[in-house]
């Protein structure tokens, strides 16, 4: 028999990876609906699409590393941003299994429309803390992240 311990949140409202997970999930929708929606685009294809707006040329492994989105997830998005004719894929010449993908004018153009809308949006959350507590928040996510990485 399993032992709970006393001193540890039980609810689900007390869990640090619950509590979390919920605020990621209403900051991502909040963007979403307030701005990608707009643009037709879901969040993950909008990770793709401001990744390749960083590297100019990547992978689809690459943009795993990037956006920490699983294969499916990446693939997905991929082809539904390159039939939308968002980004471009060409095969590597010395190795045909690799394809690099990188973003159309339409791509670059979708990336500068909303970027802008999102950093807004990004501003009015920090607003909400102080200059001393952002830079707190940014070193507790560090440090929870650092935590979080599988040891091995």
């Amino acid at each position: 028999m399993t032992n709970i311990q006393k001193d540890v949140p039980t609810s689900l409202a007390n869990l640090l990876s619950y509590r979390l997970e919920r605020l990621g999930e209403k900051v991502s929708q909040t963007v979403a609906v307030r701005i990608l929606d707009e643009f037709g685009l879901a969040l993950q294809q909008w990770y793709i699409l401001l990744a390749l707006y960083d590297l100019k040329d990547a992978t689809a492994t690459d943009l795993c590393l990037a956006t920490a989105l699983d294969k499916v997830t990446v693939s997905r998005a991929v082809s539904s941003l390159k039939r939308d004719e968002r980004i471009l894929s060409e095969r590597d010449h010395q190795d045909r299994r690799k394809t690099h993908l990188s973003l159309s004018i339409a791509g670059q153009r979708t990336v500068e429309q909303v970027l802008p809308r999102v950093q807004v949006r990004e501003a009015e959350l920090k607003s909400a803390l102080s200059d001393e507590e952002l830079s707190a928040l940014q070193d507790i996510m560090a440090r929870l992240d650092r935590a979080a990485m599988p040891s091995g």
